[in-house]
């Protein structure tokens, strides 16, 4: 009997270390999006979060860049990161841009990143764009 009970409190207790955030009760959820996904509408929920993670010719001097932020009463920047997808002692190659948005409020926004060097004028090399409806 106790070893049923441990069970089912280890059960209980790995759903809410596993469980996203919630509001008002609602488990949240986390939309993944890549380069395959340009051009969507996406239907959110207030707390939902999506990440965006972008390929990137960094190498080459290329980054993703917010050129269009959403509504920050829509859709807020959690936070952003690049790792390299090359391991030492290699060099070069591409790495991974990822942004990070949660759902904040009710409303459509949308947004548009793009890849392209920071110090040359019209070297832009790829972009992304994103509608987002959250209810």
């Amino acid at each position: 009997m106790r070893r049923v009970a441990l069970i089912a409190g280890l059960a209980a207790f790995a759903g809410l270390v596993g469980a996203p955030a919630s509001e008002a009760g609602r488990n949240c959820s986390n939309v993944v999006l890549g380069t395959q996904d340009s051009g969507r509408t996406l239907k959110l929920h207030k707390c939902d979060r999506v990440t965006i993670s972008l390929q990137e010719a960094s190498d080459g001097g290329y980054r993703w860049t917010v050129a269009h932020a959403p509504s920050k009463g829509v859709l807020k920047l959690v936070t952003q990161s690049e790792g390299t997808d090359v391991a030492p002692p290699a060099v070069g190659g591409y790495s991974t841009h990822s942004f990070v948005y949660e759902a904040v409020g009710k409303g459509s926004t949308s947004l548009k990143l793009v890849e392209a060097r920071s110090f040359e004028k019209h070297s832009k090399i790829g972009g992304f764009k994103l509608s987002v409806r959250v209810s």
